[in-house]
């Protein structure tokens, strides 16, 4: 992604007028990546990197995915549709991202431990219901 879509200047406007961006090294911040590789496996079923989540101000997330190619292929959208997608998600479903970003951060942190631990099993009905929400304010 960093080829292909972070270093696209059309990309780099996207990220600069809609969203504040930040690169972690998941090396130098382990913590920081079970965190959000958490919440992406608990929303989407699956994790890897890159790993791309959109935060609230309070640092939320609210939305997470891997990999997201330049262009659409093999039924996953660009990254270019995925950030306007969010952007105006994030302008005309404001108040309920960040009620849903609360309410799955708070389910997420009542099955599984800030630390991952191999004894943590999250559930198939948050699972199902994060996918479920996500989906709805992605349409």
């Amino acid at each position: 992604m960093e080829r292909e879509s972070y270093s696209d200047p059309e990309v780099a406007k996207i990220m600069n007028t809609h969203f504040v961006s930040i690169k972690v090294d998941r090396e130098e911040r382990p913590d920081v990546d079970n965190i959000y590789m958490t919440f992406v496996q608990a929303t989407t079923g699956s994790g890897g990197w890159p790993m791309n989540v959109w935060l609230t101000p309070d640092l939320k997330p609210f939305v997470g995915g891997t990999y997201f190619p330049a262009t659409e292929q093999h039924g996953l959208p660009s990254f270019r549709t995925v950030l306007l997608r969010i952007a105006e998600a994030w302008k005309s479903k404001h108040d309920q991202l960040v009620a849903s970003s609360k309410e799955i951060t708070s389910q997420l942190a009542t099955i599984v431990q800030p630390s991952n631990s191999a004894g943590q099993k999250v559930s198939r009905d948050i699972l199902q219901k994060a996918y479920s929400e996500l989906a709805h304010f992605l349409r």
